[in-house]
């Protein structure tokens, strides 16, 4: 959050400098020379500054807004939009203050997976289950090749090193691949591979029995992927 609290600061300041700036010229009377013309152009130039990192400040919301877990986004809010003191959020929270300060921690990690999803504004992004989101996909920018380095079948989603999936609510099997992801988290990997085993040996495969079977080695992978890094994210 320090780029928040030095965006939050820079258009503070530039915005107060600016404003002297106008005040100056507000009793202007002759706008022809050259150095007043100067001063015209660089209160253009701060104004058009401060409207772009306006927009930075707004994106940074918009990703701390799209967190699914709502306390989460709630404790960012309180304490970075709004600017509340620890012992504030705490009690607008209705907690302690090492609980808030506890849920500031495990917020930041959801902010962190959205930025690194392409999140730049408020999205819907929906809590399946732990370890399992969704997202639309067409909402999100610039996702990041080299953290979601394990992607899904044929634009099903995309899987985080730390065993996260994110499925994408666009593709028009989505309602199909949550109900099979659900199952299968719920599925040990015993049962798992014996599903996998028996599966794979049907020579005709409908529809849904090849998206399960795919969606199993994604979980067997997930499964892998989650045990190897300890779950670094809190759901």
């Amino acid at each position: 959050m320090n780029e928040y609290i030095e965006l939050k600061r820079r258009i503070s300041e530039m915005t107060t400098d600016l404003t002297e700036k106008l005040s100056e010229l507000k009793y202007q009377k002759d706008f022809s020379d050259i150095e007043t013309q100067k001063k015209v152009m660089e209160c253009k130039k701060q104004k058009e500054e401060i409207d772009r990192l306006i927009l930075e400040k707004e994106s940074v919301e918009g990703i701390i807004y799209s967190i699914p877990n709502e306390k989460y986004s709630r404790v960012l809010e309180l304490k970075y939009i709004k600017d509340k003191i620890w012992s504030d959020v705490a009690y607008e929270m209705d907690c302690s203050y090492q609980t808030a300060f506890n849920l500031q921690k495990k917020a930041l990690e959801q902010y962190e997976t959205l930025k690194a999803l392409g999140c730049r504004k408020k999205i819907d992004v929906e809590l399946i289950k732990n370890y399992l989101w969704s997202a639309k996909f067409s909402e999100l920018q610039d996702i990041q090749p080299v953290i979601l380095n394990h992607p899904i079948t044929a634009g099903y989603g995309v899987m985080f090193d730390y065993g996260l999936i994110v499925l994408n609510k666009d593709n028009s099997d989505y309602e199909l691949m949550k109900k099979i992801f659900v199952y299968h988290m719920r599925t040990s990997t015993v049962k798992l591979l014996e599903m996998k085993k028996i599966r794979s040996k049907r020579v005709k495969k409908n529809r849904y029995q090849v998206l399960s079977l795919d969606m199993i080695d994604v979980e067997l992978k997930r499964r892998g992927l989650y045990q190897s890094t300890g779950g670094v994210l809190s759901a």
